[in-house]
């Protein structure tokens, strides 16, 4: 049952209409003819004034204004010059509504209604006007024209030709045409024969519509064959429909597909010609006689639902199973109303509290809401966490039991158990206290559990609790401290190389740092554009081909974009950030155990809120959930703010560089047990994301027990300065570590600038590094200073000058046989940098890295460049030359297996390897190799094999989709082959 409230004023009524109503031929609203709609309340005819009482005037459907009877009625009987009946106000306020085929034969007898038929065909035809056939042999379609006197040609919308109505020809065949605007232009009238068909088709409709209107059907059948309009298929004689409100013929299976798959509250007729649509709509009874009774049932539910949906301010009726709704008033609004009174099922809906609560008051029922929303959810939490093994029911009593940390022998409290929370069961058997019957061993012989992670005091325990214990299960533990929060610390040595962690993220999505790329919604990869991508059947995203079933993509927006039309096309911004938070907070609705973890993660909300970009992103972040996603009752702006900054504060962004590779993805990932390593400048593990987002947290160097684990959440190859900013923009806190709290960076000078004075040798510092915005000084005359300000404009105007080196071949693949050049003018520039900053420095580092880029490149195509040997040994130098100084650098700022470590020992034994060839050769052309000499060259093979398993044993471990680990297994696969060869 529904309800629709309009606007009370003289010309509209107010509607109250059941799921059935839309059959109108079955149901009505008042005991008045069916196929039509009654007044509802007392209101005046919009034509004539009288005033109408309840059932006894008509609303349109088309516009909903009401009438007296005999105001229609008159309107259809003067209505001469038209195939349809228009709304009697029309000329006076601008309406553009009919009256239905269904409302006429509700209105008029039998006889009249088959008159009125009659006459709106004749009219029909006659407004067609004169008859074309094309002039084309092989096409002769006909046309109508209604235009007379102005039309001197026209296109044929069959065979494209375009038609002379003066020379009877086809204007685009040379030759044919040699009227140029002629001023006396006629129409060419149809074929004699052509019009006779024409006559024989009207009369054969005319027939089968008097003939169906006497025997009561509601289908109007051809009697001949004809070509149906959607299918083009040869339809045979009563297998047609010709729709009564526009006379168009199709066959009966076409009609049915088309109400079948109308996304519409009404069913248009489906004719097309070119451009021309037809806009009028199939009646109810012809609806009702082309489908079955299931699917004209299944038909009515669609439309009643479609009907709800498509207005803005409905309410559905809270009672379960129950169908009726109702739309209030724009003008009243829903704050005004209290009540709706359901006449499906006969209950009061509370509109302020959009429930039923007949028995208590709306603040009774408000407060016992909270209390059923607070038990619901320790419920949840409850199962949650006996689920995760956190809790358990005591053996005996079935209490709660939680166990935060400390020792698995337990006592429960309540009835007094000794209980072994490895096994959930009975610590002793069944003789009581000291029967080790039970096979728990817990205290024994003065063992204790460990006061850190986890003890236990047998195998068979071991392996009961291994499904509990197996997501914890890795060498650090949570601590907390009141100046650091939480963080992981080490519960034991940890030797450099170690695999610490490997965990899978609590939810994760594409991320469009890159706007390049078209990203697959299952695996994050690249998706190609150079032919169509495979699209998603139900909402139209593009995904890989082995994704389409893809959880991550089916169990999330899947369906909430199909249901909201979001798609590719609507160009919606920034969508995949937009992803990611709606996944995080599906959880909520998937996994209870997961949004319980997200919950507890910091989101930082004070710090991004002190600026308007964090409070206006926080907004498009609430409207597109709760909007344009429709899940404005699923999440409150508070859960959708938190899931937006636990993404900005913890979430890994994927690094892989090698595009081209079936590797690569691009994605954001949120973790648990991944969000608590903390920041440090100079770390003590990297982290690694690979296909199935799975984390991997490995150590950098040797890590004692109780050291805590840390990352670097900032790209460590810059200065002080730039690092703080981005921790402060991204993570909202300023890092305080050792390498930041010393101004040259602990010895290394990263950031320093030469001082100004020629006979002094010291650098420009930073005076308060942790502290943007500080003042900078000579560490040794302390007569040179600069403001901040001033050093990133020096820096800005370095990089600009090395992109303009570069500008003409930014990449290697491009230098060309201009190669030369190009790495002259980098060396003769990254010498001329050395005279102003200290040879450290962040950004000679960055110029000395394009240099070894581009060399590498080079001698691994070296036939391509046409490399002679001593020019190739020159290169070979500058490679163990650079990496060498940069691997002593590593050694102060990032200590460790880093994988900028890893790319220059690559660059080391490429350049070494080409000095061994060489001696190598070398040998082999002399007459005669000393042993000492021989001996020599064995070292230093020996050693380039040392720096290469070095290499590899770095760069394994990364992401298949980045180049290091293609560099990683270069150094792995040739090194038999290598080796071999020297």
């Amino acid at each position: 049952m529904g309800s629709c409230q309009k606007s009370s004023s003289s010309h509209h009524s107010q509607l109250v209409f059941d799921a059935a109503s839309l059959n109108y031929d079955e149901a009505s609203t008042s005991t008045s003819s069916p196929g039509i709609m009654s007044t509802f309340e007392d209101t005046i005819c919009a034509f004539c004034g009288i005033p109408l009482k309840p059932g006894a005037g008509v609303v349109l459907d088309k516009c909903l204004h009401n009438f007296c009877r005999d105001c229609l009625l008159g309107a259809i009987e003067v209505t001469d010059d038209v195939a349809t009946t228009g709304c009697p106000v029309a000329e006076e306020t601008g309406c553009d509504g009919s009256l239905l085929d269904r409302e006429v034969k509700a209105m008029l007898s039998p006889e009249a209604y088959e008159k009125y038929l009659t006459r709106s065909l004749n009219i029909a035809v006659q407004q067609m006007n004169d008859f074309v056939q094309c002039f084309n042999t092989r096409c002769n379609a006909l046309f109508a024209l209604h235009d007379r006197n102005n039309t001197f040609e026209f296109k044929c919308g069959k065979c494209f030709r375009l038609n002379c109505l003066k020379c009877k020809t086809l204007r685009d065949d040379v030759g044919q045409c040699e009227c140029i605007n002629p001023p006396d232009r006629k129409i060419a009238k149809i074929d004699p024969e052509l019009k006779r068909d024409w006559d024989e088709k009207w009369n054969h409709a005319q027939s089968s519509i008097i003939f169906s209107g006497a025997n009561g059907g509601e289908l109007i059948q051809n009697t001949r064959e004809f070509q149906c309009n959607i299918c083009f298929c040869d339809i045979g004689s009563g297998e047609g429909v010709i729709l009564k409100e526009c006379f168009h013929l199709f066959c009966k299976d076409c009609l049915n597909g088309t109400i079948m798959h109308c996304e519409d509250l009404r069913v248009k007729c489906p004719y097309t010609v070119n451009e021309f649509m037809c806009n009028s709509f199939l009646t109810s009874g012809e609806i009702k006689a082309l489908l079955g009774q299931e699917e004209h049932e299944k038909f009515l539910k669609r439309s009643v639902v479609q009907a709800e949906m498509a207005m803005s301010n409905s309410f559905h009726c809270k009672s379960v199973n129950c169908p009726g709704w109702c739309e209030i008033d724009n003008e009243v609004g829903i704050a005004d109303l209290e009540h709706f009174f359901c006449p499906v099922c006969k209950r009061k809906n509370c509109l302020k509290c959009k429930a039923i609560h007949e028995a208590v008051s709306c603040t009774e029922y408000q407060q016992q809401l909270q209390e059923d929303e607070m038990d619901t959810k320790t419920k949840q939490m409850i199962k949650a966490k006996i689920t995760s093994g956190q809790a358990m029911k005591c053996p005996t009593c079935k209490v709660i039991i939680e166990k935060v940390s400390g020792c698995d022998a337990v006592i429960c409290q309540m009835c007094k158990t000794h209980i072994c929370w490895a096994t959930k069961g009975p610590r002793w058997g069944p003789r009581g206290i000291g029967d080790k019957s039970g096979g728990c061993h817990c205290r024994e012989k003065g063992k204790v559990c460990h006061p850190k992670k986890v003890w236990y005091c047998s195998r068979p325990h071991q392996k009961e609790d291994w499904s509990r214990h197996r997501s914890d299960c890795f060498p650090a533990v949570l601590t907390t401290s009141p100046i650091f929060g939480r963080y992981l610390s080490a519960t034991r040595d940890i030797p450099e190389g170690t695999l610490i962690l490997k965990e899978k993220p609590l939810f994760s999505a594409p991320n469009g740092k890159n706007g390049a790329f078209l990203l697959c919604l299952g695996c994050y990869g690249i998706v190609p554009t150079d032919q169509p991508p495979q699209l998603c059947t139900k909402c139209g995203w593009p995904l890989h081909k082995n994704c389409v079933q893809s959880k991550e993509h089916v169990e999330n927006e899947c369906a909430i974009f199909s249901k909201m039309g979001i798609t590719p096309s609507s160009r919606e911004e920034n969508i995949y950030d937009k992803i990611v938070v709606l996944r995080g907070c599906l959880l909520k609705l998937r996994d209870v155990k997961k949004w319980d973890c997200v919950g507890k993660l910091q989101d930082h909300k004070e710090d991004r809120f002190r600026t308007t970009d964090g409070a206006n992103l926080s907004k498009t972040m609430v409207e597109f959930v709760q909007n344009k996603c429709g899940l404005s009752e699923a999440f409150s702006d508070i859960e959708i703010d938190h899931v937006l900054g636990c993404v900005m504060v913890n979430a890994y962004v994927t690094e892989d560089n090698l595009t081209s590779s079936p590797n690569f993805h691009a994605g954001s990932f949120v973790y648990w047990n991944g969000s608590m390593p903390a920041h440090d400048c100079t770390p003590n593990c990297r982290w690694i994301i690979v296909q199935g987002g799975e984390l991997r947290l490995w150590s950098l160097r040797d890590i004692k027990e109780d050291e805590s684990l840390c990352h670097c959440y900032a790209w460590g190859g810059t200065g002080t300065i730039e690092r703080q900013r981005h921790l402060l923009k991204t993570k909202f806190f300023s890092c305080t570590c050792r390498r930041c709290a010393d101004p040259t960076e602990l010895g290394s000078f990263f950031s320093g600038i030469k001082c100004k004075i020629e006979s002094c040798s010291g650098f420009i510092l930073s005076q308060n590094p942790a502290q943007v915005g500080s003042t900078w000084a000579c560490n040794q005359c302390k007569a040179s200073a600069m403001q901040e300000l001033e050093v990133d404009s020096f820096i800005q105007e370095l990089r600009e000058a090395h992109f303009a080196v570069t500008s003409d071949c930014p990449s290697p693949e491009e230098m060309g046989s201009g190669w030369r050049t190009i790495l002259q003018r980098l060396e003769e520039y990254d010498e001329s940098v050395l005279n102003k900053l200290a040879p450290t420095h962040f950004f000679i580092q960055e110029v000395e890295q394009d240099i070894m880029l581009r060399i590498s490149y080079i001698l691994a195509q070296e036939q391509e460049f046409q490399i002679e040997r001593e020019e190739r040994l020159r290169l070979a130098g500058i490679l163990v030359k650079l990496s060498t100084k940069c691997l002593s650098l590593l050694e102060k700022v990032a200590p460790g297996l880093t994988t900028h470590a890893g790319r220059q020992y690559y660059y080391l034994q490429q350049g070494q390897g080409i000095f061994i060839m060489d001696q190598i050769r070398m040998q082999n052309e002399s007459d005669s190799t000393s042993s000492q000499a021989l001996q020599a060259l064995r070292k230093e093979i020996s050693h380039w094999q040392g720096i290469r398993k070095r290499g590899a044993r770095i760069l394994e471990s990364e992401s298949p989709g980045r180049e290091e680990w293609v560099l990683g297994r270069a150094m792995v696969d040739n090194d038999e082959t290598s080796s071999g060869g020297l």
